[in-house]
């Protein structure tokens, strides 16, 4: 099932999230255990992809920054992480086809 994060859609309830500023940079080594994640603010409400629709998956994403970064972590978990599609893929090529999360921009009306 694929999730996306809405920021100030009626699934969170809320107009903004709030991002940590990062006094080191996190290590971009797919774990959380860096002070700025154990420090930001959980986002914890997603919709399922295309539609209107809260996820039943508990994912929760994270939002640091610096002077020249701005960082997303996300924590997906899964009660059959042996049925997540994921293929490696070339660059250049088709990913739309696994598990995934996407970040898309908000636009308010």
């Amino acid at each position: 099932m694929m999730v996306i994060a809405s920021v100030g859609s009626q699934c969170f309830g809320a107009d903004k999230v709030e991002a940590t500023r990062a006094q080191m940079p996190p290590t971009i080594d797919g774990k959380l255990n860096d002070a700025v994640w154990k420090k930001a603010q959980p986002i914890g409400k997603f919709m399922v992809l295309e539609s209107t629709r809260a996820s039943d998956l508990k994912t929760f994403g994270y939002v640091a920054y610096d002077d020249t970064h701005l960082y997303l972590a996300m924590n997906c978990l899964d009660s059959e992480p042996k049925s997540i599609a994921a293929q490696v893929a070339e660059p250049g090529e088709e990913v739309f086809r696994d598990d995934r999360v996407e970040i898309q921009p908000y636009v308010g009306k």
